[in-house]
């Protein structure tokens, strides 16, 4: 029963673990790529701007 329950607890922080590493390595990618986004979108729309 004890050997089950730290079992559990060893993969439970195996799973956090992965997912802080997932966090840390994903979030800045995606929100950079969410700027680049928004900059080009930004971009698009005051050349459309300036060229009418």
């Amino acid at each position: 029963m004890i050997a089950a329950q730290r079992n559990l607890l060893q993969q439970e922080s195996d799973m956090t673990r992965t997912r802080r590493i997932f966090t840390q390595a994903f979030l800045p990618t995606a929100s950079l790529c969410i700027a680049f986004a928004w900059g080009y979108v930004a971009l698009q729309h005051f050349a459309g701007i300036l060229s009418v």
